[in-house]
């Protein structure tokens, strides 16, 4: 019974026997005893558990300390030895036992492989209880809140995700331009999902002073600050930025920011009503494994249907739709689905008004 609360999932009965740490023959029978008690229940062949979650919460809480801290341990070895390893699963046991260097690193690697796979819900969630922790140092910090920054620009980020990251880049031990590729995707968060955008392109204007010796990041800052919906400010400046955008792309020689400033060249264009911003759509790569690449050339092609229905060019807009959704799953762009979702909603009001003169619709600025 101790063993299958702290492990609180359905385990084997071999996972039980080493967790309570029993023989073969007396796992056998207390396994045996507890299910013809209905304490626990074969709730799949041959996978045990309690029936009810609080039944295994009200177990766990009369746990001695000593105890629990070394069925953890226990449980630690049992989930190591699964394939593949519940990297998420054994951080939490890794906590509970102690062994907190294991749990860091367990974190990160799940947090890793959970955005590597486009469920950056998962890494944002894991990330943000690890930087909550007062344990944590503040190189592994750092490093931590870098990848939940990114995340969080790529996923559903929440008004939580923004205190924390808001916290760290108000840290002064961060160097600068560790706080400014944090307060740049913070910017972007803001501006986009938390739909604040005032804020966000301030953070945004800091981030750039910030990053000026790494022009890769200083680039996708001034990128978003190009894009011509941020609620200030003439035209000329937008155009200004982008300028600079595209000439600090150009010095970092990395193909996946020079993605980002294309894409918001098309969202720039085509929110002006330029053609020429069909032109430079249709250059956006679609092709090739860089999740990087593909998640600006998608940002690009939902901006693009968005800007088509603003212009009246319904056709247009269900053509570049038709192919926003695979495009933006397969870049793992959350955010992206959700709008080019919007978008679909708002092109099926056909001709009808979808909001006052000047004031489109929501864009994805990374």
């Amino acid at each position: 019974m101790w063993a299958a609360a702290v492990l609180d999932e359905a385990a084997t009965e071999d996972e039980l026997t080493a967790v309570a740490a029993l023989s073969v023959e007396d796992g056998r029978t207390a396994l045996t005893a507890a299910l013809s008690e209905a304490v626990l229940h074969e709730l799949r062949l041959g996978q045990y558990a309690f029936r009810m979650p609080m039944e295994a919460a009200a177990v766990y809480q009369l746990l001695p300390g000593p105890v629990r801290r070394e069925l953890h341990g226990r449980a630690v070895e049992v989930l190591a030895a699964r394939r593949p390893v519940p990297r998420a699963r054994l951080a939490r046991h890794q906590l509970a036992a102690g062994r907190t260097a294991e749990w860091l690193q367990s974190v990160e690697h799940a947090a890793w492989e959970a955005a590597e796979a486009g469920n950056h819900q998962l890494a944002i969630a894991l990330l943000e209880d690890t930087l909550a922790h007062p344990g944590v140092r503040q190189a592994n910090r750092a490093r931590l809140a870098l990848m939940l920054a990114r995340s969080a620009y790529s996923g559903l980020g929440s008004d939580q995700t923004v205190e924390v990251l808001r916290r760290l880049v108000d840290d002064p031990e961060l160097p600068a331009a560790v706080r400014g590729e944090i307060r740049l995707d913070l910017g972007l968060l803001i501006g986009n999902q938390v739909g604040r955008p005032m804020e966000g392109r301030v953070e945004l204007i800091r981030a750039v002073e910030e990053l000026s010796a790494r022009p890769a990041l200083a680039a996708r800052a001034m990128a978003a600050l190009a894009l011509p919906y941020w609620p200030c400010g003439p035209l000329a400046d937008n155009v200004a930025w982008l300028a600079r955008a595209e000439a600090a792309a150009a010095e970092s020689g990395d193909a996946a920011v020079q993605a980002a400033v294309a894409a918001n060249r098309v969202t720039v264009l085509l929110s002006v009503g330029d053609a020429e911003g069909w032109r430079h759509l249709d250059q956006l790569p679609r092709k090739g494994d860089d999740l990087r690449i593909l998640h600006h050339s998608a940002r690009g092609v939902a901006n693009a249907a968005d800007s088509a229905v603003w212009l009246g060019e319904y056709a247009r807009a269900r053509e570049v739709l038709a192919e926003s959704p695979e495009l933006a799953a397969r870049s793992g762009n959350l955010y992206g689905e959700q709008l080019i979702r919007g978008t679909a909603n708002a092109l099926g009001h056909g001709d009808r008004p979808l909001g006052g003169p000047g004031h489109p619709g929501p864009r994805v600025r990374g």
